[in-house]
């Protein structure tokens, strides 16, 4: 799907009998809003150069072998507490130029493996304590 002009995707585009999908590209849209469901198998999610604006409470529901998680380039100002809820299984975080101001507490709490997390050319001004709160053994590559 990348390099075509969706603005919006939502949960129900793709159905159960897709469930062996491990690789999902959307780069180059313009993806304004984005849920997804019933990819359990999926590994790699790239939705970087799209127009998303938040990340929502259970955005990326259901993806729980998801390992590698591309959002670079959006204009992300906001990310529900529960966004990443269930990407236990990440291990690379890619929020490179976005738009976050603040880094919340607790986003990345589940997130029990990721190791890289990319936050380059977003205009953060505040870290609130607890922000990195789960991370605190796996976190190798901050930048």
């Amino acid at each position: 799907f990348a390099d075509n002009f969706l603005e919006y995707w939502n949960e129900d585009c793709l159905n159960r009998n897709l469930s062996s999908l491990k690789d999902l590209i959307f780069n180059n849209n313009i993806l304004k809003s984005f849920k997804i469901k019933y990819l359990i198998n999926l590994i790699w999610l790239n939705l970087h150069f799209n127009e998303l604006t938040r990340l929502e409470n259970n955005t990326f529901q259901s993806l729980r072998n998801l390992e590698i998680l591309s959002l670079h380039k959006n204009r992300i100002n906001f990310i529900d507490f529960n966004a990443f809820m269930e990407l236990d299984k990440v291990h690379f975080l890619d929020l490179n130029e976005n738009e976050l101001k603040i880094l919340r507490a607790n986003r990345f709490l589940n997130m029990t493996k990721l190791f890289h997390l990319k936050l380059i050319k977003n205009r953060i001004n505040s870290i609130e304590k607890n922000s990195f709160k789960g991370l605190e053994s796996t976190l190798s590559i901050l930048n």
